[in-house]
């Protein structure tokens, strides 16, 4: 499984989560999480809202 398969996965599992909270999960950098989630922003498959942090939601 992909790191982005898994952030994916990990974001269904609990919206709102932010990069920080994903890259610890993940055990993988707040910037691949970035990276990552801006390509899932770009297929539509989640939205990203910022208030205090970047929070991911699935779509």
């Amino acid at each position: 499984m992909t790191i982005k398969d898994r952030l994916l996965a990990e974001i269904r599992r609990t919206p709102g989560a932010d990069d920080d909270e994903l890259a610890r999960r993940l055990g993988v950098s707040r910037q691949q999480v970035n990276q990552r989630a801006r390509r899932l922003v770009d297929e539509g498959l989640i939205t990203r809202t910022e208030k205090r942090k970047i929070q991911n939601f699935p779509t």
